[in-house]
């Protein structure tokens, strides 16, 4: 079991300790520090300044997992990191092919959540994912297909393949995972019959897992889908 441990003034002492230290951290301790404050939901802004501005003098240096951990942790909080996003965007898409299907998923959803105007990073990211696809899990292929329609890139191949990834994979997808594909595919104005047959036939079995946000987005995406 997971054990709940969370202490403000703790957080706010290593935050000001790790600030005074920052030079000192390997690509790997700025990600760690970065996602571990942004999965708390503590925001200190002074942190996420020193991360990012030491993130960006050796992004050289960072994995793929690093990357997209630290993007993540950026979205996540909404944290005020554009440069950092512009900076991995030009420089960090010559490692993507070492990626795996979880890190490639996150730097798009991180990407499309803090709506940097990055094309060349998705172009890049859908490249990359339709080779690696069968290593995504549901949450993986939930994610990258809303990354993608809410970025507006709408890569018709990329689309055809997560729904045949998804389509046997749909029965371990949770409601929001099915919600979330639905609206992905409609919002992006792609109809892959197979896919929509399987996910209606899904969903219907279990609307009583769908939150108001997502009975909303099922049915939005079935009208604007054709049904």
């Amino acid at each position: 079991a997971r054990v709940e441990f969370r202490h403000a003034a703790l957080l706010e002492a290593v935050a000001a300790e790790a600030v005074a230290k920052v030079d000192g951290f390997a690509p790997q301790g700025l990600a760690n520090i970065a996602w571990a404050y942004a999965s708390l939901q503590a925001s200190d802004e002074r942190l996420q300044q020193a991360v990012a501005k030491e993130a960006m003098a050796k992004l050289n240096a960072f994995t793929p997992r690093e990357t997209s951990a630290l993007l993540w942790a950026y979205a996540r909080v909404e944290a005020a990191g554009r440069d950092l996003f512009q900076v991995v965007g030009g420089s960090a898409l010559a490692s993507l092919k070492d990626a795996k299907a979880q890190e490639l998923s996150n730097l798009a959803w991180a990407f499309a959540r803090s709506a940097v105007d990055e094309p060349g990073v998705f172009r890049a990211v859908a490249s990359e994912a339709v080779t690696k696809l069968h290593g995504f899990a549901p949450q993986g292929l939930s994610n990258l297909a809303w990354a993608f329609a809410t970025a507006g890139m709408d890569d018709e191949e990329l689309f055809h393949a997560i729904a045949q990834q998804a389509i046997p994979e749909l029965p371990a997808c949770s409601a929001q995972q099915l919600a979330n594909l639905a609206w992905a595919f409609a919002s992006a104005a792609l109809r892959d019959p197979e896919l929509l047959a399987a996910l209606g036939s899904e969903a219907e079995g279990r609307l009583g897992e769908f939150t108001p946000h997502g009975l909303a987005n099922l049915a939005w995406a079935a009208a604007t889908l054709g049904g």
